[in-house]
């Protein structure tokens, strides 16, 4: 009924010594149909990709509670040090054998998507999108580069694998 994902970041100084840098729980809790709260396989990255010696450490994860076909939450969390860089919206899945995976880098943000007069159409389309990418507006720019892409590459979730 309730799943709980934990992230620790721990850090070894010269003694060998760890220390907790930050932790974080993600939970789904009181559900009474079809739990999902996971990891997404290989989404795990540890980067440098500002070349400032601070590694970032970059994860995914699909949380849900349903009782049908529909998708997940999904979240990517980019940290580095305590700066924590966050894409949320929805995980893609085929909801119809004539459906295929249009995401794109051009259109993977909700922020800047057309207006979709049909309710029906327009949950679709949000399918695999996240909705905004306001908490990289401070990041260097490598750092949204990279987790656009990542979200793209991991989005497609595959129920019953």
């Amino acid at each position: 009924m309730s799943a709980a994902l934990y992230l620790y970041l721990l850090t070894k100084d010269a003694e060998g010594n760890y220390k907790q840098e930050w932790n974080s729980v993600v939970e789904e809790k009181g559900c009474e149909f079809d739990l999902t709260c996971a990891f997404v396989d290989s989404s795990m990255k540890v980067t440098d990709l500002d070349h400032n010696g601070i590694a970032e450490m970059t994860v995914m994860y699909f949380l849900a509670c349903r009782s049908d076909v529909s998708p997940s939450f999904c979240k990517l969390e980019m940290r580095e040090g305590n700066n924590k860089y966050i894409l949320e919206g929805n995980s893609w899945l085929k909801a119809s054998d004539e459906d295929t995976f249009t995401v794109t880098e051009q259109n993977v943000n909700l922020a800047n998507a057309p207006a979709i007069a049909d309710e029906y159409e327009k949950i679709k389309y949000e399918f695999g999108r996240y909705k905004d990418e306001k908490s990289f507006a401070q990041a260097p720019p490598a750092f949204l580069s990279f987790a656009r892409s990542h979200w793209i590459q991991f989005i497609q979730e595959k129920l019953g694998e």
